[in-house]
């Protein structure tokens, strides 16, 4: 499971380790995303996806119900989107807004609904620790 989010976040040097540690909000942001997917989905916060969409050939996106009309050569090259609603997670107040990204070969694929798997509350579980 993948979650993406796209911001600025805080470095500094662990004096101990003297490996870097990021932290901040962006960070909490990408780990609640990841936190929401089931295994082997790729989310990413609608601030990413705003990135995407705009730094990439806008042929290269297509929303998934889109996806079924493609020939087959093109979905080797397209990228399908759905949009997954706003979540709430541990951390952020307002919650997070994540679209599910695939390869357009894969369109079809099924996942839990958002913050379920394995049969868990993801949501619940994290609220618990």
């Amino acid at each position: 499971r993948v979650g993406l989010h796209t911001g600025t976040g805080s470095i500094k040097l662990d004096p101990t380790s003297h490996r870097y540690d990021y932290y901040g909000t962006v960070v909490n942001t990408a780990a609640r995303t990841e936190s929401l997917a089931a295994g082997g989905q790729v989310l990413l916060s609608q601030d990413s996806f705003d990135v995407l969409q705009r730094d990439n050939k806008p042929s290269l996106i297509e929303m998934a119900s889109e996806a079924k009309h493609l020939p087959p050569a093109e979905q080797q090259k397209k990228i399908v989107w759905k949009p997954m609603g706003r979540h709430e997670v541990r951390g952020l107040t307002d919650g997070v807004q994540v679209v599910q990204i695939d390869p357009a070969t894969l369109w079809t694929r099924a996942f839990p609904p958002i913050g379920k798997s394995m049969g868990g509350d993801l949501d619940t579980d994290l609220a618990e620790e």
